[in-house]
């Protein structure tokens, strides 16, 4: 097959590279941040993920009378670990599912740094609803929290902001006083966005770098110093925008992004090392780690964000799997409409759906525990908090002893949060048994207070307590202060 540099780059365009990339730089001061940087690793739970289907299920027992019209489990499917539960489907007990869960194992390996709380969103609308938990119903300047996060951390990283995910939760903020790098670059093809991020290479003769520089430098002064449009329109914001955009490149390619971000190994079809495109060599271990890597879109988003955290180029990143089924040979790996597909059928694909973000996750987790981040011992899981967020929660009510029903949207979820830096080891509000409602916690206490007047802390109290876990300074916000979710706050 024959392979052409063009058909590299207009690939790469077509799935969110050149033009995505180039568009979301700015021009901004390169220096180090005087703060430390700490880190945000969304993993979307797209749909609406069920809380009662996973680190607060209800046993049968627990329900009395109420049992066979709620959401609960047969106490055999139920393990308790700590104040956390863990859902485990024995095979083929429900439409041929089970048998695959990883929520024990999760819990006994990250519970300690796990927090689960209760939470209310304001909507049932997807969309609005997962632009709402990332950006607390505007709680402050219309920042997104993957936003405040790059503001505030992110002027030396040259892709501060980088977006996978989908609908809502890929929306940037309506704050127009945002630093243009910290606004979020949206990739949509996570294997063919690295070969984006240099203007020259992909060639079957290499430049050097030199050779680029003169070809800019000549391009600036005899092309563009006599062009009349440029001219004409001096003094538009749009076109110094886009050219500051594209200078910006060059700050890509002297980091090497190519070389560090490309998950893409050489082949035939697609010979990379034939056109000066190195692989990462952090592929083997990606691997490993993510066996589908190659096929599975959302383990390649999770190799990527990796990478993007490992080597400095970014402070916040967003994954999320997609609203489509995804079979990889006979396999269902991801569900029809991710979350939602509990519309039709609840209980397997609630299942299935956490089985898949919490693998990611915990692999996640693993990596970033190995990678140092500095030689004082410190690694790169050590300042990073990793969110869960999800729009709502499920309806909690069934046909009587229906072992499969579905669900509609509700206003009453949860969010979990796994770090070090989070008050973790715990379950902050509670679910009634009886009913399968939940109720909420004061946000602003040191421990635990279940409140039953409220169902959860707000999208702004969410907003507020993810931004004061990372350090991000919010004077004058009004935000309130959710002591709630951190460590020895």
């Amino acid at each position: 097959m024959s392979f052409t540099r063009r058909q590299l780059f207009i690939e790469s365009a077509r799935w969110g590279g050149v033009g995505a990339a180039a568009m979301a730089l700015g021009s901004r001061r390169l220096s180090a941040n005087p703060a430390e940087p700490r880190f945000l690793l969304n993993v979307c739970g797209l749909g609406g993920a069920s809380i009662q289907d996973a680190f607060m299920a209800v046993r049968a027992s627990e329900a009395g009378a109420n049992a066979p019209y709620i959401n609960t489990f047969p106490d055999a499917w139920v393990e308790r670990i700590g104040p956390f539960t863990a859902v485990s489907i024995p095979p083929g007990d429900v439409a041929g599912f089970g048998g695959d869960s990883i929520q024990p194992e999760f819990v006994r390996r990250h519970g300690g740094e796990m927090l689960v709380y209760t939470h209310r969103a304001s909507s049932v609308n997807h969309p609005i609803a997962q632009q709402r938990v990332l950006n607390g119903d505007r709680a402050w300047l219309g920042r997104t929290l993957p936003e405040a996060v790059a503001a505030h951390y992110g002027d030396a990283f040259p892709l501060a902001n980088v977006n996978m995910a989908m609908s809502g939760f890929a929306e940037h903020g309506s704050d127009p006083s945002l630093p243009s790098w910290a606004r979020a670059i949206s990739v949509t093809d996570p294997w063919m966005f690295p070969l984006a991020l240099s203007g020259h290479l992909g060639l079957s003769r290499p430049w050097a770098g030199s050779e680029v520089q003169r070809m800019r430098a000549a391009r600036a002064r005899i092309v563009e110093a006599h062009s009349e449009l440029l001219r004409t329109n001096v003094d538009d914001p749009m076109w110094t925008q886009w050219r500051e955009h594209r200078d910006r490149l060059a700050l890509l390619e002297s980091a090497g992004a190519v070389e560090k971000l490309n998950i893409n190994p050489s082949t035939d079809e697609r010979p990379f090392d034939d056109f000066g495109l190195p692989t990462s060599a952090d592929l083997p271990r990606l691997q490993a780690a993510f066996p589908r890597l190659a096929q599975d879109p959302f383990e390649a988003q999770a190799a990527l964000a990796f990478l993007l955290l490992k080597h400095r180029l970014s402070v916040s990143v967003t994954i999320s799997p997609a609203p489509q089924q995804l079979r990889i040979g006979r396999e269902v790996v991801n569900a029809s409409s991710a979350f939602d597909a509990a519309h039709g059928v609840h209980r397997p694909n609630q299942a299935l759906m956490w089985t898949r973000i919490l693998r990611v996750a915990d692999r996640l987790i693993d990596l970033l525990k190995a990678e140092p981040y500095n030689g004082a011992g410190e690694s790169l899981w050590d300042r990073t908090v990793l969110f869960m967020p999800t729009e709502f929660g499920r309806g909690q009510y069934r046909p009587e002893n229906a072992p499969i029903f579905g669900t509609a949207h509700d206003l009453e979820g949860a969010q979990v949060l796994v770090s070090p830096l989070a008050n973790g080891g715990q379950v902050l509000g509670e679910v009634d048994r009886q009913s399968g409602r939940l109720r909420g916690f004061d946000p602003e206490a040191s421990t635990s207070v279940v409140d039953a007047s409220r169902t959860g802390i707000s999208e702004k109290e969410t907003y507020a307590g993810v931004l004061h876990l990372l350090g991000v300074p919010t004077p004058g916000s009004g935000l309130p202060d959710v002591r709630a979710l951190r460590r020895n706050a």
